[in-house]
């Protein structure tokens, strides 16, 4: 799992402003601090997608706003492969509470494929390890985690 920076700063700021103030302008930012951290090899970047509900009650899935600038500014394919199962909310939950409340499906055509999994920010490593369970589980041939910030 590779974080771009911690959660603090300018970082933060931008990540909250984006989920919380529809500051949409904020991912194109936060891609550009992705950039120099995309792993060699990458042949797809996909998501760990939000709740429909909290997408619903945001307009938007940050994570794949996210994500779609990252593939414009470095040319890789960007696609939906992971669907969340349940609406386990993270924010505000526990480290206990975050290990079980997510989890994901995966569909698409794996093999061989390098795909790397883009998030905004990682607390405990739970909704990556769940997306990568799903991603492995339905064959993908190597799975990395990007991510803008984690909280240390």
């Amino acid at each position: 799992m590779v974080a771009a920076s911690a959660f603090e700063g300018e970082t933060r700021d931008a990540v909250l402003g984006l989920k919380y103030r529809n500051e949409r302008a904020n991912a194109l930012v936060l891609a550009t601090l992705l950039v120099p951290c995309v792993p060699a090899g990458t042949d797809l970047f996909t998501w760990a997608p939000t709740s429909d509900r909290r997408r619903m009650a945001r307009g938007v899935d940050h994570a794949e706003l996210i994500t779609r600038h990252l593939g414009a500014l470095t040319g890789i394919p960007v696609g939906r492969v992971l669907r969340r199962v349940g609406d386990g909310r993270q924010t505000g939950a526990s480290r206990e509470q975050r290990r079980h409340a997510v989890g994901f499906v995966a569909h698409g055509h794996p093999r061989g494929t390098h795909v790397v999994v883009v998030d905004d920010v990682v607390t405990t490593g739970s909704t990556m390890r769940a997306a990568v369970a799903a991603l492995l589980a339905v064959g993908y041939g190597v799975v990395s985690c990007l991510s803008v910030a984690m909280v240390e």
